[in-house]
């Protein structure tokens, strides 16, 4: 009884639940049975494939399957994956606990946003109090989950499987049922925009090391996962509303700039706005943002460093002279692309699950045992997807966090005290990282607080005002339990390029560097330990080039044309550019670089100006 009360209180609107199943009806009948579904709601896949669209119409239909079942072209708006060895009392336990899915949202500081959906989320991007948005739901994985991810062959199948848990549906809001989402996700990860066909490989490089290679998209570095996939999620979110112009405005420490141009660029009628520190990115990454720069796309460097920049955005979308005038002068409204936005953050989690699910199809691990986690990190986003992950039942047992020579988050998580009142940003070769102010930082503390906002309000009104927050001991003590952290130096970044491209014939990137460095340390002050670790590598050695050639060689020639560099790294390791970066270096003529002063008032002015220039949706 208790189990049709909470189905009928969920599903208020509806007038059926339709369990559809891919074996006997008897089995059906039982599983029905024990979730007080009527016998007649029972459809055997056995006798001929219903009409689901039509059940969709007049129910929530359920699908429970066998994990070697192929699901593509089947509709249905909760999928359950079973094992021949599943009883039919958890087989309903499972269903129930999806039924119950919260697709819900709140902000971190507690005052903006409750009752958010998924879309509305996407579309809006921050919350109106100044928070960030966070899902009252997360969805739990088990080994058999992990099982069935190992015996998937494609990425497609492993994203959709990881993300119809993360977006529930519901009848009450707008969302994405699991079949909208598998059109998104199959137009985006595809032999087109990735060059290996695994999309993201999980490569033994050393003893028990997997190197997840996270650079094979459009712009050679991890943001792409996200940033190919968000834009199609933004453009379901804003379907309904054709008469308003929509612009992404966007920070960017090197890589998220390309990658949100690159991502938007195939969304019709939707314009984008980037700022970067004018001399704190690469030359490649510099050029790959310049080469698009027209049209509906702007890119702004700024006499700044990237906090300024990333401090700007929010302070833009906080201030409501500014959107009110946005929209009636130009008919546009704003959001982001940068990882505040939670529809940015959660393609990140998916390569984590597939890590894992890789670890386990090599026979490096057995589904339950645990894998340690290292990820070179500035703005926190990338190891607090892994630690979502694990919130929802993943097996990581230790999440290092490797940062630069900018090692404010080493100092945090070593001691629990934020602090960057005297610290200057130090432009490193690793610059996608060199981060003080760490946005994700702040959905990290309302996990570690339990969802305590007015704790998360003051401790973020600390680091505004006082530019430092201490946290508590009870705070601080849950943190250590999962997280350690270390840093290198930029000698050590380079050497670790020439030691690892000597020992393994692996050629990691600086950010990568930074990463295997840090596990090396990690695991040398604990040589009894034998976890495998899976160490995010977030762009490929060529958006680097020449701190790669002075790694290699000793020296640079910053001067030089990438391409020639590309030959000259080519010939000493055989490791070859992705074909992206190499037809960003061809082109021979790239916009003169646009720039502005240090001030939140003069991007504003050059906002406005750019919106007067942007056509309308058609």
């Amino acid at each position: 009884k208790a189990t049709v009360s909470v189905l009928n209180c969920v599903h208020a609107t509806m007038r059926k639940v339709f369990l559809l199943c891919d074996r006997p009806a008897a089995y059906a009948a039982e599983v029905a049975r024990r979730l007080g579904v009527p016998a007649d709601a029972v459809v055997d896949l056995s006798v001929g494939r219903p009409d689901a669209a039509e059940l969709m119409m007049q129910g929530t239909v359920v699908w429970v399957v066998g994990h070697r079942t192929q699901t593509q072209g089947f509709n249905y708006h909760v999928r359950v994956v079973t094992f021949d060895d599943d009883t039919r009392d958890a087989v309903a336990a499972r269903i129930t606990a999806r039924l119950q899915a919260k697709p819900w949202f709140r902000s971190t500081r507690g005052d903006g946003g409750a009752g958010f959906g998924f879309l509305k989320v996407v579309r809006t991007g921050l919350a109106a109090d100044g928070g960030l948005f966070i899902p009252d739901h997360s969805p739990s994985f088990d080994n058999r989950d992990f099982k069935h991810m190992a015996s998937l062959d494609r990425y497609t199948d492993a994203a959709q499987f990881v993300l119809e848990r993360y977006i529930p549906f519901t009848h009450d809001t707008r969302t994405l049922t699991p079949a909208e989402l598998r059109d998104l996700v199959t137009r985006t990860y595809t032999s087109k925009h990735w060059s290996d066909p695994e999309i993201c490989p999980a490569r033994k490089v050393g003893d028990r090391t997997f190197v997840l290679e996270l650079f094979h998209g459009p712009t050679a570095a991890f943001k792409d996962f996200a940033l190919q996939l968000f834009p199609k999620f933004f453009t379901k979110s804003i379907a309904d509303q054709k008469d308003t112009k929509y612009t992404i405005l966007a920070a960017t420490s090197g890589d998220t700039g390309v990658a949100a141009i690159n991502g938007f660029m195939q969304e019709k009628g939707i314009s984008v706005f980037v700022l970067y520190p004018k001399d704190g990115v690469s030359v490649v990454q510099k050029r790959q943002m310049l080469a698009c720069d027209g049209g509906n796309v702007r890119v702004l460097g700024l006499d700044a460093d990237f906090d300024f920049c990333q401090t700007t955005v929010k302070q833009i979308f906080g201030d409501k002279a500014c959107a009110k005038d946005l929209l009636e002068n130009h008919r546009t409204v704003l959001s982001s692309a940068n990882s505040i936005n939670w529809g940015r953050l959660l393609p990140q989690i998916v390569y984590y699950f597939w890590g894992y699910s890789r670890l386990l199809r090599q026979g490096a691990i057995a589904a339950g045992e645990p894998m340690d986690v290292v990820v070179p990190t500035g703005n926190f986003g990338n190891i607090l997807s892994a630690y979502f992950a694990k919130k929802s039942g993943l097996p990581i047992r230790r999440f290092v966090c490797a940062s630069n020579e900018n090692n404010v988050l080493t100092d945090f998580i070593n001691t629990g005290v934020y602090d960057i009142s005297k610290r200057r940003l130090t432009i490193t070769h690793s610059p996608s990282i060199d981060i003080l102010k760490s946005s994700n930082v702040e959905r990290f503390l309302y996990l570690l607080s339990d969802g305590d906002s007015s704790m998360v309000r003051q401790l973020m009104a600390d680091l505004d005002t006082k530019k430092r927050f201490e946290l508590p001991a009870a705070m601080f003590a849950r943190l250590r339990q999962d997280f350690s952290a270390a840093f290198s130096s930029e000698t050590d970044c380079l050497a670790t390029i020439a030691a690892v491209q000597k020992t393994h014939g692996y050629l990691l990137d600086t950010h990568t560097a930074v990463g295997y460095k840090v596990m090396q340390d990690y695991r040398k002050a604990h040589s009894d330990e034998t976890v495998p670790t899976l160490l995010a590598a977030t762009a490929s050695f060529a958006k680097f080039p020449f701190a790669v050639q002075e790694a290699l060689t000793g020296k640079s020639t910053p001067d030089a044309d990438p391409k020639a560099v590309y030959s000259m790294i080519e010939s000493l390791t055989g490791a070859k550019a992705p074909p992206a970066l190499k037809k960003v270096v061809d082109i021979t003529e790239v916009p003169a670089p646009r720039t502005c002063p240090r001030s939140e008032a003069k991007v504003i002015e050059e906002l406005k100006v750019f919106s007067s220039t942007v056509p309308a949706r058609l």
